[in-house]
């Protein structure tokens, strides 16, 4: 079974009797409040720990233990105690993605009045689509946590559906701007990379660009591994093309070894050191990157995961009209859950805490 996320499953071992007592480790990290929160019914307030074993990369690097829901976690002294200086004052927040949700409720709980807009009709942002592939319930739970958390908050006002213009938010006359629109998907400018059967992962995912027949997918991040297993399991021939020496670079070993020892039982074919080139009408164009050798595999579909980057044409009117504006997430940098959270928080919890003497 699944370790223990949520009071629900504890209740549960308890009344099967396959357990005596229960303890919970991880989960106190995301959230040290847990146990509260479940003796006084608010399980849904939770924050629960996602399971990406940040906290263990960490530790086994000799740093001081970390985690990607928790940014307060090593820091608790730090921030301790936030300067309730809002009084009401007026901050807008455009996107209501983990970022932007992060520094709402941080906003929220310094006594600041927080206007959230978020384009899309529901909240969550990039954490929709990272719930999508096999496995990754604890995402989808946590997305949802994590709205339920800024939205018992009476300080938050939400404008879902709603796209952000410079003169809708000049017009609340905000102290503070936080900019949290997220990022697009990077797509290199190479021969056929329009064609209509290349898509990118983030745009499969969302379910807005479907993908036929036989796949080859660009890149082997975790993005690009967790791609793969869903289009095996939805009984595609997969092929992974990655330039760099081995697969998942930049991940955690045990992650990507899970992903592929799941992978590895649908036969795909992997191929490493090898740089995209160009995508022809019949698949792909790939050069090795030791022998300079190319090779061309055939595929129905492309998928590009070759990761993301801020959307600089849907900031760029507020970087222009706002001097102080706060980049928040994949907005700053495209990145992490992780960095999202922190970015968010810190950037929330740092701001106007000026107190004149």
């Amino acid at each position: 079974m699944d370790n223990i996320k949520t009071p629900a499953v504890a209740e549960q071992l308890l009344a099967d009797g396959a357990s005596d007592f229960v303890g919970i480790a991880r989960a106190n990290l995301a959230d040290p409040n847990w146990t509260l929160k479940a003796k006084h019914g608010q399980a849904n307030q939770i924050t629960i720990c996602i399971g990406c074993l940040l906290c263990i990369q960490a530790v086994m690097q000799g740093k001081h233990v970390v985690c990607a829901v928790n940014p307060r976690l090593g820091r608790e002294r730090e921030f301790s105690h936030l300067p309730k200086n809002g009084a009401g004052q007026t901050v807008a927040i455009i996107g209501g993605g983990p970022g932007g949700l992060a520094a709402a409720e941080t906003l929220a709980d310094r006594n600041f009045q927080v206007e959230l807009f978020e384009q899309r009709p529901k909240l969550g942002g990039a954490l929709t689509i990272a719930s999508v592939p096999a496995h990754k319930e604890k995402i989808a739970l946590f997305e949802q946590q994590l709205i339920n958390q800024v939205q018992i908050r009476d300080n938050i006002h939400f404008h879902l559906g709603e796209k952000a213009t410079v003169t809708g938010i000049q017009g609340l006359s905000p102290v503070g701007v936080f900019l949290a629109t997220g990022a697009r998907s990077i797509i290199p400018d190479l021969p056929g990379i329009h064609g209509d059967h290349v898509v990118t992962a983030e745009g499969y995912l969302a379910g807005q660009e479907p993908v036929k027949g036989s796949v080859v997918v660009i890149g082997s991040g975790m993005t690009g591994l967790e791609v793969a297993m869903k289009l095996a399991t939805e009984g595609h021939q997969i092929t992974i093309a990655e330039m760099q020496q081995k697969v998942g670079p930049g991940a955690d070993s045990a992650a990507i070894a899970g992903i592929m020892a799941g992978l590895s039982h649908f036969e795909p074919t992997i191929m490493t050191d090898e740089r995209l080139t160009a995508v022809t009408a019949a698949g792909v164009t790939l050069v090795n990157g030791t022998t300079g050798e190319t090779t061309t595999v055939a595929a129905d579909t492309v998928v590009l995961a070759l990761g993301v980057h801020p959307d600089e044409a849907a900031m760029a009117p507020f970087v222009q009209a706002f001097a102080d504006l706060k980049l928040i997430g994949d907005a700053n940098l495209g990145r992490s859950i992780a960095d999202a959270m922190k970015d968010g928080f810190t950037k929330a919890a740092a701001f106007n805490t000026y107190q004149p003497v």
